[in-house]
């Protein structure tokens, strides 16, 4: 939870346990939308990507744990 702005948000992992998406609650739609989504290659290097697929630089969030459930 984002406690400044009252946002929740949820990592959702697949089954090695790597963050591959994370989104928050749109109160507004009455359900949860991406924020970003994480592709890993073979060594864990981390892709991110806005909700859209463009990919960024950087999270948008400080996510700390990514690939394999590693910080």
């Amino acid at each position: 939870m984002d406690v400044a702005s009252d946002v929740l948000y949820w990592y959702h992992i697949d089954g090695l346990g790597s963050v591959v998406a994370l989104s928050k609650w749109n109160s507004g739609l009455l359900q949860r939308e991406v924020v970003e989504w994480y592709a890993y290659d073979a060594f864990c290097r981390t892709r991110i990507f806005d909700a859209a697929g463009g990919e960024l630089t950087q999270s948008s969030q400080s996510t700390t744990k990514k690939c394999t459930g590693h910080l």
